[in-house]
């Protein structure tokens, strides 16, 4: 029967099912019992560490659970599953069907028990069989095992994994889980573990051969040592510790493969092992640089270092030298890389390359020359400057110029430029100066303006010439009038740039003050003031440099200057002397630079005194130098404003000969005279003697003359009246040039009273220097007569405090003079200081008792004083030239005065002197228009009267102490003084009621010198004496009418100089 063979089948199924189950629960009882046991043995191994014995029985024990567990959860059901072993027969799984579905399992075994009664084939029977069969069969007996037991026990196998999860997973948990492998190994002895670890680097080290390794390690744990050594292929080390748990092992010099392990409280770390390699390397590279050829540099080899510069273009050849374990090189850039062939490389540059170079073999690539450069040196554009323009004459230049190139220059270009119109003239110059000269006069008119510039190209031969320009230069071409304006402008600039300077000096003057002061009983310079010092020089070069700028630029303008009308060749020789003294300050600046640097405090103060004594000097140069420019400037402002009207005078003149009726010279006229007269006006005001020529009666009428003449030529010319316009110009032309004249004569009065004045006050300081002299003499006589503790020390030192007193008056009244005469010159204050200083040296020396020394510095000041004297006499005599080449003639061709008078020369100078004043008197009467006697006329009067002061003085000389009549002698003189004054203000009455008075007097004193020749030399001798002091008590020490023997008359200056000299007294 098929029913009851289908029951059976779903009986079996039912119980492979069955089995399958007891199978999963019996793995996860197996594994979870297992797992807990192991976790249990594991816990008392890791808290009892328990000998070999103890963990073998723990071992076995641990083996029969899991063997009996194995037996009895897996392999019961699994063999009883498989019907190798007995299990469930039909009835035992129909009841455990019916456990599932009560009543099930009687409808099974009812079943059952009909099929093996149904031995026959009784149909009553079979129906049964085959009734309870189908109703059985809508059951799947499959459904009725109960796999949710499984998740029941589950918890018996995660629970256990999840514990040995978390202890894998921790550092503790490891060593707990370590204990069952002591379990397993029981018959070995395992030493307890240390209370730290070793942490070494996990990474294969290799090492190139010959280099040093370095290898870090590092402790953690509970306990850390304080010690850790390293064995290093047996050989101990001693790492040091760069940290609390950390130790650095380096060995240098590696050359074999290491073994290396490390040591601590008798504890091993894992041995490591360092490899060894051999790195490629070479002797050195070489670099052979081969320049373009129009650079001119030739090639050059070198090794290749960290930077080099080449020239732009140039070829490179690389080339390795001694390489070793190599296989390739290549020549790392930042866009590309160039291998070697050969071990050579060869390359050209044309910009900076950035490179390193590359070393390749089978086990290692490493790179030499990082960072490297090799530096292109471009081709620089030329350099082209002007260095100076000077003007040769009108509208002429000559221009210096400045080039340079690396490699050179190819050619150089002028281009002049007005307007539209381009003028280009090209050179081939050699060298590195270029000097050209323009002319352009061809090219342009008066008062128009070109410009000019220069380029130059040099000779790239790489990215071909390139070329550069100067700055663009614009030159104004002049008329004769405008060029002589702008050099008289230059004199006004540098007399405004002076003031400047002499500020820049008076600072400088401070600041050495300061410096000497701290410099006081010190043996060294400390840096700070090493530094002030060299800045204070630097700023003195800086000046010396302008200065000498400026003066040759006022020296050309100079130069230009109209030297027949203008007094110009003082100035010029003042410019040079003062460049000369330029010199002197630099090796003066040297010298202090050397002794700076050799610390020598003795000779740097007395160098540094010197330096600010001719920084002072330089600076009453400027002062004087100003002086004499302000005056040259007014000059030249009067001789233009002359000019121009005598200029006025001829046109009107050319005009008053044409018969047409044009305004436009009228027009012109006018205003060329309004210009004039507003720039006299100017003058004036700081002019008083311009001004008063201004008021006078006579410049008015010409003036007004002028006026009126053009005015009514205009009206005139209007009418149509041509003939009287005609002479109406004239009488123009006559008054401009009266005017001319008048300004003319005026200027050449001015230089002529200047002189007059400037000599009379130079003879009044040779008279104070002359009595100077003495006076030094016999104080110096004096000082070596006296006595220890002579009572004649304090009147002498009375007397040294008069004659410093006098030796200021005369300083004071040279440095006036001074400025105003440019014949003094500067050598003579450099002698007025020798004689000062040696006379303030006596002084300190009598104040200290040391009559020797004193007497020698009254001698050193008293040949000071006659070398002063001297110069002062030659500058006197240049004066008088100077007044007598304003003569006809050569009328001073020998020495006024020379030699003693014969009786009567004097009278005789004197009636010739009287002559032409007649005459001077007669032509200022008879003149018309004329403003009184010419400055000719006047210069020759003086010179004659400088003659007979010359006569009178060397009469005085000789005759003098020998019962002569000096005081009458000297009130000559005085006459003589009072006599230049009246003749210079043109007082003509008054001069001649003087000259009849010098006459009387004359003619007496040459009756006294017959008389007087008749007396026996050797009486005048002794008279000549008188004057000498001899050390008595009635001496000069106790004169009370002449304790200062000194000229003290005010001289005839302007009110500024009086105060400067006179204000205090």
């Amino acid at each position: 029967m098929a029913g009851i063979d289908t029951l059976k089948k779903k009986l079996d199924a039912y119980i492979r099912k069955y089995y399958a189950l007891k199978l999963v629960r019996g793995l996860v009882f197996w594994t979870g019992f297992s797992l807990i046991t192991y976790l249990l043995w594991s816990g008392v191994e890791y808290f009892g560490r328990f000998p070999s014995g103890t963990r073998a029985i723990l071992f076995w024990s641990y083996t029969a659970l899991f063997s009996l567990w194995l037996m009895i959860y897996v392999l019961v059901p699994l063999l009883r599953m498989l019907r190798i072993a007995k299990g469930l027969n039909y009835e035992s799984a129909a009841t455990e069907i019916g456990k599932a579905l009560p009543g099930l399992d009687n409808r099974i075994l009812n079943t059952l028990t009909l099929e093996k009664a149904g031995t026959s084939d009784s149909g009553l029977l079979v129906a049964a069989i085959e009734q309870k069969l189908q109703d059985l069969d809508q059951y799947d007996f499959g459904q009725f095992i109960a796999w949710r037991k499984v998740l029941k026990v589950l918890p018996l196998l995660w629970v256990p994994l999840l514990l040995v999860a978390i202890l894998f997973y921790s550092d503790e948990g490891q060593k707990f889980l370590d204990s069952g492998r002591r379990l397993v190994y029981y018959n070995q002895d395992f030493i307890p573990p240390a209370p730290f670890r070793f942490l070494l680097p996990d990474d294969q080290l290799e090492v190139a051969y010959g280099e040093s390794v370095s290898l870090e390690v590092s402790l953690e744990g509970s306990q850390i040592p304080s010690e850790l050594s390293a064995e290093v292929n047996g050989l101990e080390y001693l790492p040091v510790k760069t940290g609390p748990k950390t130790w650095t092992l380096k060995v240098e010099n590696v050359q074999e493969s290491l073994n290396i392990r490390f040591k601590a409280l008798d504890y091993y770390s894992e041995d490591r092992s360092i490899g060894v390699y051999q790195k490629p390397a070479i002797g050195a590279l070489q670099l052979e640089v081969v320049p373009p050829a129009y650079t001119g540099v030739p090639k050059s080899n070198l090794a290749l270092s960290s930077l080099h510069r080449v020239p732009v273009g140039s070829q490179l050849r690389l080339q390795i030298k001694d390489a070793e374990n190599l296989d390739q090189a290549s020549l790392f850039l930042k866009d590309t890389t160039l291998p070697f062939r050969d071990q050579e490389l060869e390359l050209r540059v044309l910009k900076d390359l950035d490179f390193s170079l590359e070393l390749r073999n089978q086990k290692v690539h490493s790179q030499v020359f990082q960072g490297s450069r090799i530096q292109v040196i471009p081709d620089a554009y030329p350099d082209l400057k002007v260095l100076a323009i000077d003007s040769l004459k009108l509208n002429q230049w000559r221009l210096d110029l400045a080039f340079k190139d690396d490699y050179g220059i190819s050619r150089l270009q002028r281009v002049l430029s007005q307007g539209e119109n381009t003028w280009t003239k090209n050179f081939y110059p050699k060298g590195s100066n270029f000097r050209d000269e323009l002319n352009v006069d061809s090219l342009a008119k008066a008062g128009t303006a070109l410009t000019v510039y220069y380029r130059v190209w040099d000779n790239d031969g790489v990215n071909g010439a390139k070329s550069s320009s100067s700055e663009r230069i614009q030159l104004i071409t002049l008329s004769k009038e405008q060029e002589d304006q702008a050099n008289i402008q230059k004199l006004k600039s540098f007399s405004a740039s002076s003031q400047e300077r002499r500020k820049e000096l008076q600072s400088m003057e401070k600041n050495l003050d300061r410096l000497q002061l701290n410099m006081l009983d010190k043996n060294s310079l400390d840096w700070k003031e090493k530094e002030n010092l060299k800045e204070e020089l630097q700023k003195l070069a800086k000046q010396q440099e302008e200065r000498i700028k400026e003066r040759e630029a006022l020296k050309k303008a100079l130069e230009k200057l109209d030297k027949e009308k203008l007094p110009t060749e003082e100035l010029q020789k003042r410019l040079e002397e003062a460049n000369k003294e330029e010199d002197k300050l630099k090796a003066l600046e040297e010298e202090i630079r050397a002794l700076m640097e050799k610390l020598d405090m003795k000779d740097l103060k007395q160098k540094l005194d010197q330096l600010q004594a001719e920084n002072k000097e330089q600076l009453r140069k400027e002062e004087r130098m100003d002086d004499l420019l302000e005056d040259l400037a007014f000059q030249r402002d009067l001789l233009q404003q002359a000019d121009k009207l005598n200029e006025l005078s001829e046109k009107l003149k050319e005009e008053a000969q044409k018969d047409d009726l044009d305004q436009k010279t009228n027009e012109e006229a006018q205003k060329d005279l309004q210009e004039a007269k507003e720039e006299l006006e100017r003058l004036a005001e700081s002019n008083k003697q311009l001004d008063d020529l201004l008021k006078s009666e006579e410049f008015k009428e010409s003036e007004q003359k002028t006026e009126e003449g053009l005015q009514e030529s205009s009206e005139q010319k209007q009418s149509g009246d041509s003939k009287k316009a005609n002479e109406s110009e004239q009488k123009s032309s006559e008054g401009a040039k009266e005017m001319s004249e008048s300004l003319m004569a005026m200027m050449s009065q001015m230089q002529s009273q200047a002189l007059s004045m400037n000599m009379q006050s130079l003879r009044r300081i040779l008279e104070n220097l002359k009595q100077f002299s003495k006076d030094v003499e016999q104080n110096g006589l004096e000082v070596t007569d006296l006595g220890k503790d002579d009572p004649r020390y304090r009147f002498l030192l009375t007397e040294q405090s008069r004659l410093l007193a006098g030796s200021q008056v005369i300083q004071d009244s040279l440095e006036v003079l001074a400025a105003k005469a440019p014949q003094i010159k500067d050598e003579v204050f450099k002698e007025l200081a020798k004689m000062m200083r040696s006379l303030e040296l006596a002084k300190t020396h009598l104040q200290n008792q040391e009559k020797p020394q004193s007497a020698v510095q009254h001698q050193y000041s008293m040949m000071a004083a006659n070398e002063l004297a001297l110069m002062l006499d030659a500058s006197l005599q240049n004066m008088m030239s100077m007044m007598a080449s304003r003569k006809k003639g050569n009328q001073n061709c020998e020495k006024p005065g020379g030699g003693k008078p014969k009786p009567g020369q004097m009278s005789e100078k004197l009636s010739q002197m009287g002559q032409k004043v007649d005459k001077l008197q007669k032509g200022s009467k008879d003149g018309k228009g004329k403003p009184g006697p010419s400055s000719q006329e006047i210069g020759e009067i003086l010179s004659e009267q400088e003659a007979l002061r010359r006569m009178i003085e060397n009469a005085e000389s000789e005759e003098k102490g020998g019962g002569g009549n000096g005081d009458q002698k000297s009130e000559i003189l005085e006459d003589l003084d009072e006599m230049e004054d009246l003749l210079l203000d043109k007082n003509i009455d008054a001069y001649k009621e003087r000259m009849k008075r010098v006459e009387t007097r004359l003619l007496e004193n040459e009756k006294a010198m017959e008389e007087r020749k008749q007396k026996e030399e050797r009486e005048a001798e002794v008279g000549g004496s008188q004057s000498m002091l001899d050390g008595s008590a009635n001496d000069s020490l106790n004169k009370e009418g002449s304790k200062d023997a000194y000229q003290r008359s005010v001289l005839n200056l302007v009110p500024f100089y009086q105060s400067l000299i006179y204000g205090k007294n």
